[in-house]
């Protein structure tokens, strides 16, 4: 909402209409097996540090551990940090860090309720993308906000978090809310997007088909929230499901190193005290790299621009040298 002052006026995304070609919202089946509401509250949380405040970016109380392979190259590594520790919690008290993955089974019809209810009256609204599908936007539902200001004075009463700081089990407060049974659900033509904001203090509905099998990271598209983790992996499928890459594909492996190990293989034999000029001066002496065989290739043109310079000048020369030449033997021979 913007200050009235602005003289602006909002039109909601899902108050707009979709290109009468655009495919229609999918139903919920029968089988409701084959449906699943999720919930994920993307949210901002001030943890107390050494160096004092500070916030943290997660969604349900997990920031996104990455794997350190991609699953869809090592499925059988375990290079997942388990977020069992953290689902057993009833109320987190700090952000728990591990790979966080919903898994879908595939043809599932997915509706998520994306919303951000924060600990702290200040907040940002999010940009949440999805990788690997498009989905309809159904309704988009707001806090309250000061007319004036255009702040917000209260978060949305349509989700229950159930006293929990992070939000991580919420359901609607309206217990008769489900399914297409919520109130002004646009269902007739809603916008396709693969992009959609999450305001804050409110929340959106959207809905997809899961039928694209493989490893889709969803995240909010501010640079910073997404580096401190605001993001989840949906797994669509089983393993027998997704694609094998072709024969032969490079992989890159699985590599893991503690700190402590880090710093030994930096020291190394001299036990020389760690600095960024040690790494350089380290990295530079021991391991050959690209830039070498790219400063070779500039010496190497640089010398046969060299050459070929000096060639066009001798033969400009050499051909100067020769009209000259033929031009002073005429004029000698016109004066005789």
């Amino acid at each position: 909402n913007f200050p009235d002052k602005s003289y602006r006026h909002c039109t909601q995304m899902d108050k707009l209409l979709a290109m009468p070609s655009v495919k229609s919202v999918p139903k919920i089946p029968e089988d409701l097996e084959k449906y699943q509401e999720i919930f994920l509250n993307f949210h901002v949380v001030v943890e107390l540090s050494r160096n004092g405040p500070s916030p943290r970016m997660a969604i349900n109380g997990k920031r996104l551990a990455y794997p350190s392979s991609p699953p869809i190259t090592f499925p059988e590594t375990n290079s997942f940090k388990s977020c069992r520790l953290c689902d057993e919690l009833t109320v987190f008290r700090n952000i728990c860090e591990c790979s966080h993955v919903i898994q879908v089974p595939l043809g599932t019809v997915v509706q998520l309720v994306l919303f951000s209810i924060t600990q702290i009256p200040v907040g940002l609204s999010h940009p949440i993308h999805l990788h690997g599908h498009e989905f309809h936007v159904l309704k988009t539902g707001y806090g309250q906000y000061d007319n004036v200001t255009g702040m917000l004075l209260d978060v949305t009463h349509d989700i229950d978090c159930h006293g929990d700081m992070y939000c991580h089990r919420a359901t609607w407060t309206n217990k008769d809310w489900h399914g297409d049974d919520i109130p002004e659900l646009n269902m007739v033509r809603p916008p396709v997007k693969d992009t959609v904001i999450v305001p804050h203090g409110g929340y959106v509905v959207i809905r997809f088909t899961a039928d694209n099998p493989g490893w889709w990271i969803m995240h909010c598209h501010v640079e910073h929230h997404l580096l401190e983790g605001m993001a989840l992996l949906f797994k669509v499928g089983e393993d027998s499901d997704i694609s094998k890459p072709p024969k032969n594909f490079h992989t890159c492996g699985d590599f893991q190193m503690s700190e402590k190990e880090f710093e030994e293989k930096l020291e190394g034999p001299e036990k020389t005290p760690f600095s960024i000029q040690t790494l350089n001066v380290k990295i530079n002496s021991q391991t050959p790299t690209h830039e070498d065989g790219v400063d070779w290739q500039k010496r190497f043109w640089a010398l046969f621009g060299v050459f070929m310079v000096s060639m066009v000048t001798i033969i400009t020369f050499g051909v100067y040298k020769y009209r000259w030449n033929k031009t002073r033997i005429g004029y000698s021979q016109i004066l005789t």
